[in-house]
């Protein structure tokens, strides 16, 4: 349906042991249970129909589980939602738990992208409760997050599961890797997107992109949409452009903190349109 398509990730069991033909045998069950990792049974039908599935889906993830998976549903249920540390989340205006307490959020596990900026930056104990019955996770992110050559995820199936004693915990730490990760990924999409530039301002405008990267965190910019618009701001209106004089409204809209990040770069853009228009 439309509606739970748009609202939800989806769970896809592939089944390489099934046949079109008559499903599993209980030999066939029973090779599955041996070796899960085997390729050689896997019904070239069954791919195309997951590749149809995926085809306008923006990611998936893909996880290995020997134990079935009534036991990996299970699993992604409980780390549906993860506990966050306090204060490591942006004011955005929304109201927060009380001084010391966890924010709790939706994990988005489903999303390639969020997956390759949280996995590298967990520690052994808290990746191997995040896999829990899994003994491979692997995902493809877009080019902004590809900051690594594979994202593959193992763990050896002799291993317990490490018990959190309830959902998933990311501590200070954890967060601060993850921010890391997430910074140098959109520096990465900036330089990608303004890469035009690169005909038009020569070798300079890498070093312009990573300063307009740098004061938007400042200004508590957040999104991808938002460090575009500013960066593109900063290229189209001249390096540092609201130190500029005749943009000085722009550096006070940017200054302005009862304002959200987005409105802020708005106004700071509409400011520079403005007075450009002026002295034209």
């Amino acid at each position: 349906a439309r509606d739970f398509d748009l609202t939800a990730p989806q769970l896809v069991w592939l089944d390489r042991s099934f046949s079109d033909s008559g499903g599993s045998s209980a030999a066939q069950e029973a090779s599955r249970e041996e070796d899960v990792t085997a390729r050689g049974d896997t019904d070239p039908n069954i791919l195309s129909r997951l590749l149809e599935l995926l085809e306008e889906k923006p990611a998936a993830v893909f996880w290995q589980c020997p134990e079935g998976g009534e036991r990996l549903y299970r699993h992604l249920r409980k780390i549906n939602r993860v506990r966050i540390a306090p204060g490591r989340l942006p004011s955005n205006g929304e109201e927060r738990p009380q001084a010391g307490e966890d924010d709790i959020l939706l994990f988005r596990h489903a999303d390639a992208n969020v997956m390759a900026q949280a996995l590298p930056a967990l520690p052994a104990r808290t990746l191997l409760s995040l896999m829990g019955p899994a003994i491979t996770i692997r995902f493809v992110p877009s080019m902004a997050w590809s900051l690594e050559d594979a994202y593959e995820f193992n763990r050896k199936p002799e291993q317990i599961e490490a018990s959190t004693g309830g959902m998933l915990r990311f501590d200070s730490d954890i967060m601060q890797a993850i921010e890391s990760r997430r910074s140098f990924g959109i520096l990465r999409h900036l330089l990608i997107t303004f890469a035009d530039h690169h005909r038009r301002m020569g070798e300079d405008y890498r070093p312009a992109v990573v300063d307009a990267h740098r004061r938007a965190t400042q200004y508590g910019i957040e999104t991808f949409e938002d460090f575009e618009l500013f960066t593109r701001t900063d290229l189209e209106y001249g390096p540092r452009f609201e130190f500029r004089p005749e943009y000085k409204e722009a550096h006070y809209m940017l200054g302005k903190s009862h304002k959200s990040p987005t409105e802020r770069v708005y106004y700071a853009r509409r400011a520079c349109l403005d007075a450009a228009h002026s002295t034209a």
